[in-house]
């Protein structure tokens, strides 16, 4: 299995997002320190994502609007939810067609087997509070 990181109690979940991203991808990540600068993370959350997860991705992950074909294919996903807040997670498919969400909400860091039914009982109702990056 492979190992990725956990945020702790902080406001870096983006940047811990996008290192788990590029760790699911195969990619050599970048340092956590900078990312965390790039995102301005120690302000309280994430400014700039999108310029920055196009630098470090090369082009290579794509913002979608589409939540079946992020569902399809996995990868960031920024929720500004109601009741939690902001935060980012991944969602990565697995072969058998349940996911593997890691920094959730949900419970530990890398939870698997978790159903698409379960993903979308704890996200907000409206499309416009994510954001959704494909790998």
């Amino acid at each position: 299995m492979k190992e990725f990181l956990s945020q702790g109690q902080d406001s870096s979940c983006v940047a811990v997002a996008i290192v788990n991203a590029c760790i699911y991808a195969g990619r050599k990540p970048p340092h956590m320190e900078d990312l965390i600068t790039d995102l301005k993370c120690k302000h309280g959350g994430a400014i700039g994502e999108d310029t920055v997860i196009d630098e470090v991705f090369e082009g290579r992950m794509r913002k979608t609007d589409c939540f079946d074909e992020f569902m399809e294919e996995g990868g960031i996903l920024t929720i500004n939810h109601p009741i939690f807040n902001f935060h980012a997670i991944c969602v990565f498919p697995q072969d058998d067609g349940q996911f593997t969400l890691v920094n959730s909400w949900l419970g530990p860091n890398v939870l698997k087997n978790i159903g698409r039914e379960e993903i979308e009982r704890f996200l907000p109702k409206y499309q416009s509070q994510l954001s959704m990056w494909t790998c």
